[in-house]
């Protein structure tokens, strides 16, 4: 155990000056490995190998490893896979190469926290208890995939943003399932791209505390917060490969990178500074610098996928690893030069962030299963963030829990015919509480308690522009009471009418 307590005293001491930069991108958050999880089943493959290749080339585990990387605010047109024509993404149109491009996926909703919520709970906002932004934390009975999945005998491990209680709460990584996390526990601090401080807990080694990152002191831009994470994730993935004797436990890596994010004022961005090291490999372009900022942290952030990628090749386990990508919900629209106006970052939809209109719920889905799914597949079924939950049961081989709101996409994923949702529900609650439904065909939007219902059939009006509810009057009949059945009430938020 001598160069495990070694580790740990290199893990916690600080950074001293400007050298010390590489050493803590690649070091610093190191993962270790994870405690024994309660109640776990038997994971372990204990079968010794009996040969050199057998010891190079590990057999498939029975359950494979699972990978979820969340994006801050990334548009469904921000991909080329999806359309984008001015912003390269090399390594996220090779994933939809190789594994399923989702369609119709959306998120949890607009409202990053919510979202987030309803992913990690598999719970949409009429029954979550998260339902908007704030300092609201989960609660101990709620439940999420980490846990679940801890319980069934994954390692389990989060970093970047995390977003679903503040420190002291039982709303933190550690508390709902993580062995290991590295990140920020809230949305204002993980606007900074150059903190000066992170939240680090390992159930083995790390109570839950700040780590600093002195290289970042005073206001210096020395450590570029992506590079630290990114450079965590390779690690994770080496400290959990299988070892030489193919023994192994199948992990679970929640990967919230805070890029290309940005939904902040011009003003609060000017006091952080750039959220990017560089404009490249847009500098030359004839582009507003605001966009060849977007730009830069799109393309950055496919390149650090790429890292993710790469790293599961050299370690030969990309066969056994399922890997999603996805968005926590449309792009912000603080700045014209970003927005579908110049990039075209909501795709063919309307609105962005904040908003129930597609634009600020349909987020790109890339999946890749070896073995499992066609390479270079495209599905039009209509999912959402809440879905990942019982996914992840079924690919781990488990029953999911009861009571939640999504479906398993496996059948999906592996090109079935599977039944159709039964509707999808997102409500928020800034300014005025909101409803939205899908049915089908079909979106509702309600845009406050008391106002007429707008009907849209979206394969003829994907931008919801002609609202067809006069029309529609049995449907508005099914939809005003799911709309009304899907929502239970909430302590934390009460049904207002949109203020004035």
């Amino acid at each position: 155990m001598r160069w495990l307590r070694h580790l740990f005293t290199s893990i916690i001491r600080p950074v001293a000056n400007l050298a010390n930069t590489a050493r803590v991108a690649a070091g610093v958050l190191v993962f270790v490995a994870a405690s024994t999880p309660l109640r776990a089943q038997p994971a372990t493959n204990t079968a010794k190998a009996t040969t050199n290749t057998a010891a190079a080339n590990p057999a498939p585990p029975p359950r494979p490893n699972i990978i979820f990387i969340l994006a801050d605010n990334l548009g469904y047109g921000d991909l080329g896979c999806y359309g984008q024509q001015r912003i390269k993404t090399p390594n996220l149109d090779r994933l939809a190469t190789e594994g399923v491009r989702f369609t119709q996926c959306y998120a949890g909703s607009s409202v990053s926290a919510a979202s987030r919520a309803a992913l990690l709970t598999g719970q949409h906002t009429g029954h979550g208890w998260i339902r908007g932004a704030g300092e609201a934390s989960l609660r101990p009975r709620d439940s999420t995939v980490a846990e679940f999945l801890h319980n069934a005998g994954y390692k389990t491990g989060a970093i970047g943003q995390w977003g679903l209680g503040p420190s002291g709460t039982p709303g933190t990584p550690e508390q709902k399932g993580f062995d290991q996390w590295a990140g920020f526990l809230d949305a204002r601090h993980a606007r900074n791209f150059y903190p000066n401080f992170i939240w680090r807990s390992d159930k083995a080694f790390i109570p839950a505390t700040q780590f600093p990152l002195t290289v970042n002191e005073g206001g210096q831009r020395r450590l570029y917060i992506q590079d630290l994470f990114s450079n965590a994730a390779e690690n994770f993935l080496r400290l959990n490969k299988p070892d030489k004797y193919n023994r192994f436990t199948p992990f679970f890596l929640y990967l919230a990178f805070t890029l290309p994010g940005g939904d902040e004022p011009p003003a609060q961005r000017a006091a952080l500074g750039p959220d990017t090291p560089s404009d490249a490999p847009y500098s030359r372009e004839n582009w507003p610098q605001a966009a060849k900022n977007h730009a830069a942290k799109i393309t950055r952030l496919d390149h650090d996928i790429g890292r993710v990628l790469n790293k599961l090749d050299e370690l030969r386990i990309a066969t056994n690893t399922v890997v999603f990508v996805t968005s926590d919900r449309g792009p912000h629209s603080m700045d014209a030069s970003t927005n579908a106006a110049f990039f075209r970052s909501t795709g063919p939809f309307r609105a962005a962030e904040h908003s129930l209109h597609e634009g600020g719920l349909r987020v790109p889905l890339l999946v890749r299963w070896p073995g499992q799914i066609q390479p270079g597949s495209t599905n039009d079924h209509p999912c959402a963030l809440w879905d990942f939950l019982p996914t992840a049961a079924e690919i781990a081989g488990q029953a999911a829990p009861k009571f939640l709101d999504g479906h398993s996409l496996v059948p999906t994923l592996r090109g079935k015919q599977s039944p159709p949702q039964p509707h999808l529900y997102w409500e928020i609650h800034a300014g005025g509480f909101q409803q939205a439904l899908r049915l089908g065909a079909w979106k509702a939007i309600r845009p406050a308690p008391g106002k007429p219902l707008q009907l849209f059939h979206l394969p003829d009006d994907p931008r919801e522009e002609n609202d067809v509810a006069a029309s529609q009057s049995n449907l508005l009949k099914i939809v005003t009471a799911l709309l009304d059945w899907a929502h239970t009430e909430s302590p934390l938020w009460p049904v207002k009418a949109k203020s004035e």
